[in-house]
């Protein structure tokens, strides 16, 4: 009887499955087929994703043996890691036993230095990265440094980054002419300028319950619902205020000017004389009336006592 791979959806027989040790919530094997593990190792061949399915399993993670393996059986080298975990002196072992020394040498950034392989390929990377004349050790401070550097501070683009390599070169020829007691004076002062020049300014770290910014802070308030309610008809900052008191003083210079009632009379005098030339009438008391009830009104805007 076959049994459906979770990833693929292809019906497949037990020997294309992976056995399990001693997992009842998963049943016999693997819910993915044999194909579909070595296709996620392909896509993420860390050993973190290596342990996890370890853990699947329940056989233990060692990652000296995996890299052996894996340098030598290439996509087939996760099968051939669980056989040899199945043999009969490795039967007692289980994958949480190894799981704690593995944090404990990934906790101390210390799990790839134990392995021999793995800390020469380091160091060959290293190498190339910062030059074939540093030593093991300057080699951990500039890229301790350089890791630090990209974590604090806003590198951004070829050029920046290439300023950040060359400011952790000077900060070990700084650091070791310290130790020596020998003159700093001009690579301080080169370390210096280029750090100006490189104008690398330290990042905001946040987390992920924090808001970047009012757009984050608005995205959320939508997403929960919120709609901002707006007061067109008051007066909301002092430059609103400003603004109205600014238009009412304007208003009340020109009313109380000494020559207003003249041009008035004048004004009124030329409405006669459109009204008879067009044979409409012409009442000067309801004209005046509208004006007042129009300045009365516009007074209510402009509220203030002179």
């Amino acid at each position: 009887m076959g049994k459906i791979c979770l990833r693929c959806g292809q019906d497949k027989t037990p020997t294309n499955y992976i056995a399990l040790n001693h997992n009842l919530l998963l049943g016999d094997s693997m819910p993915v087929c044999r194909d579909c593990v070595n296709s996620i190792i392909a896509t993420d061949p860390s050993w973190n994703s290596i342990n996890k399915i370890c853990q699947i399993i329940n056989i233990p993670f060692v990652p000296e043996e995996w890299e052996k393996i894996a340098a030598v059986k290439g996509k087939n080298a996760f099968s051939c890691y669980c056989s040899l975990f199945r043999q009969k002196e490795y039967e007692t072992l289980e994958w949480q036993e190894y799981n704690d020394l593995y944090l404990r040498l990934k906790d101390a950034d210390k799990v790839e230095k134990a392995l021999p392989e793995t800390q020469q390929r380091m160091v060959k990377q290293l190498r190339q990265k910062w030059g074939e004349q540093y030593d093991e050790k300057q080699l951990d401070y500039l890229e301790h440094l350089h890791k630090g550097m990209l974590e604090s501070s806003n590198v951004v683009g070829v050029l920046n980054e290439d300023q950040a390599l060359k400011l952790c070169r000077y900060s070990l020829i700084l650091e070791e002419k310290i130790r020596a007691g020998d003159d700093i004076s001009k690579d301080l002062k080169a370390y210096n300028d280029l750090i100006e020049i490189a104008n690398l300014s330290p990042k905001l770290i946040k987390s992920e319950d924090e808001f970047e910014g009012v757009s984050d802070l608005m995205s959320y308030a939508e997403v929960l619902g919120f709609k901002p309610k707006y007061y067109t008809d008051i007066k909301r900052d002092e430059v609103d205020i400003l603004i109205q008191s600014t238009k009412a003083y304007a208003r009340y210079m020109y009313v109380n000017e000494s020559g207003i009632g003249e041009e008035i009379r004048e004004r009124i005098e030329s409405l006669k004389i459109a009204a008879e030339l067009s044979g409409q009438n012409f009442d000067e008391k309801e004209f005046i009336a509208d004006c007042r009830n129009f300045a009365e009104e516009d007074n209510e805007e402009f509220n203030i006592d002179y």
